[in-house]
């Protein structure tokens, strides 16, 4: 559909070093949740993700967005499942926006984004919910019947190392083919003398 991905090669080719959560409402597990499937289905494709993570780095993921109809019945299932069987558990919240106040913004953002109208009923929005960066305190509020999914946060922080240069340029270069190339060179060529090219370098 165009949009970036990561298919089930690609995740077992470039494993290391990653954490992995189960997803929100329409990640993999809990659409088997959501579709009836059995517990020991669900627990082989845990089983399948902690073979490429590791049993440590892999964490049953659950949010507070109520106004998704099948959020409590899933999060309900992985908190009974990570009781029954010890999968860690990791609490998150879907952020699409720094502030509550900004949820209109994003909105219509979305709308130009889809090409489609705010007065479009059948449209995606996410209005009626909130996809703010949630405070410390408002998630250990949130999700207070399961302290470790909140504690987990804090465990996940602590595994990563990132170091970002800055000052630096990170944009890759990709080569064009001939044909493009050509294109480009001719195009170049066509407006180099032209009074309103502005240089790209004072040399």
């Amino acid at each position: 559909n165009g949009r970036p991905r990561i298919d089930f090669d690609l995740l077992e080719r470039f494993k290391t070093d990653l954490i992995g959560l189960s997803g929100s409402t329409l990640g993999e597990l809990s659409q088997h949740i959501t579709t009836g499937k059995s517990e020991q289905f669900i627990k082989e494709r845990i089983e399948y993700y902690q073979n490429i993570f590791g049993t440590e780095d892999f964490y049953l993921e659950i949010q507070e967005h109520p106004e998704r109809g099948n959020q409590p019945k899933i999060n309900e299932y992985l908190v009974a499942l990570s009781k029954k069987y010890g999968y860690p558990l990791v609490a998150t919240n879907n952020s699409y926006y720094l502030k509550e106040d900004d949820k209109e913004a994003q909105d219509l953002f979305s709308c130009i984004g889809d090409g489609r109208p705010l007065e479009d009923p059948d449209r995606n929005t996410l209005i009626d919910g909130n996809y703010a960066i949630r405070s410390s305190e408002e998630m250990s509020e949130l999700f207070s019947y399961a302290p470790s999914a909140i504690e987990n946060t804090l465990r996940i922080a602590e595994k990563i190392h990132l170091h970002i240069p800055y000052g630096q340029t990170l944009i890759p270069t990709f080569e064009l083919a001939k044909e493009r190339q050509s294109q480009y060179d001719a195009y170049i060529n066509s407006i180099k003398d032209s009074p309103d090219c502005i240089p790209l370098s004072s040399e």
